[in-house]
């Protein structure tokens, strides 16, 4: 306690803690620098979420619109035939329960069911199984061409996209469709 008691070691304690007191200049820009690049930070991934959730509300709004008219689709499906498949029909939503719904307009596509040639499924030549002989080789052809005939009639597939006129997405759902009212015959 000696060490204490001089008045001058006591003083220049006193100065050296007084001196101390305040931050120095460098302290402070140091914690400006800290502080700017955590708000940056936090500023940025908060500007992400928002963007992030207006596009997941918009993928959600499309989804819903073309879940809708693919089901309307699929309950009373069209007249099957050739002009079905000519041109998309495009029209706009007229949904009271969805805000803005006529920004958003529908796109459908009907398309037929294509079976292949027998001969690019099987690998060899048309004329192949009627050069051997083969009874049952031409069986199994007129079979495939009468099954590849039904099926053109009974299965169609429709393509629904619904797109935001401003924004431009888009969602795309696809269906197979039967047409319960085509004529199969079965015998050879």
């Amino acid at each position: 306690m000696k060490f204490f008691q001089n008045g001058k070691i006591k003083n220049k304690v006193k100065e050296i803690l007084q001196e101390e007191r305040g931050f120095s200049l460098m302290e402070i820009m140091i914690a400006i620098m800290l502080f700017t690049i955590f708000y940056t930070v936090f500023h940025t991934s908060l500007s992400y979420n928002v963007m992030d959730s207006s596009l997941m509300k918009e993928e959600l709004i499309l989804k819903e619109l073309c879940n809708r008219k693919l089901n309307e689709v699929i309950l009373s499906p069209p007249d099957y035939g050739p002009g079905l498949t000519m041109a998309p029909e495009v029209k706009t939503f007229d949904e009271k329960d969805i805000d803005n719904s006529e920004n958003y307009q529908y796109t459908l596509t009907y398309k037929k069911f294509k079976l292949p040639n027998l001969s690019k499924i099987t690998g060899r030549d048309e004329d192949e199984g009627e050069e051997g002989g083969s009874k049952a080789g031409a069986i199994q052809k007129q079979m495939y061409e009468k099954a590849k005939k039904h099926l053109e009639k009974i299965v169609w597939q429709v393509e629904v996209k619904v797109e935001n006129k401003e924004t431009k997405y888009f969602y795309t759902l696809s269906s197979w469709l039967y047409n319960h009212k085509a004529k199969v015959e079965i015998r050879l």
